[in-house]
């Protein structure tokens, strides 16, 4: 399956199967939606969760809660996702809902491969622009 690349809202989203993840032992039937991350939304993430206090010298410092920026990024980047399930009492498989507590539970491995994925692709989309323009004459 190929990427696809669509515009809404200034936000742009790939269809990406795990197969295509750099992870041991993909599964095929699994595909995510992602947004592409552009470095100024990581940056308003940091902002959020970014706090002044006083060091034991009464100097004020800043400090950055990383996991909670983590988090806002990968709830962020996955948009939507099919072939994610959980096994019920009867052992019948269920859809998974693309939650953000179902997406902090996703293996760490799957998790930093889709940000980095979502991260590069925002990276390429945007040389492909700058490679693209054409100053006018």
């Amino acid at each position: 399956m190929a990427r696809v690349l669509t515009r809404s809202d200034e936000e742009q989203t790939v269809t990406v199967i795990e197969k295509q993840l750099a992870v041991a032992d993909p599964d095929g039937d699994t595909s995510y939606v992602l947004r592409l991350l552009p470095e100024k939304k990581v940056t308003q993430f940091q902002k959020t969760h970014t706090t002044r206090r006083p060091n034991h010298l009464g100097q004020m410092i800043e400090h950055t809660d990383h996991d909670a920026v983590a988090e806002d990024v990968l709830d962020w980047v996955i948009k939507d996702w099919t072939g994610i399930g959980a096994r019920d009492e009867q052992g019948t498989l269920v859809p998974v809902p693309c939650t953000r507590e179902t997406k902090i539970g996703l293996d760490p491995h799957i998790r930093k491969a889709l940000i980095d994925y979502a991260s590069r692709n925002q990276r390429v989309e945007v040389a492909a622009q700058q490679a693209s323009f054409r100053p006018a004459s």
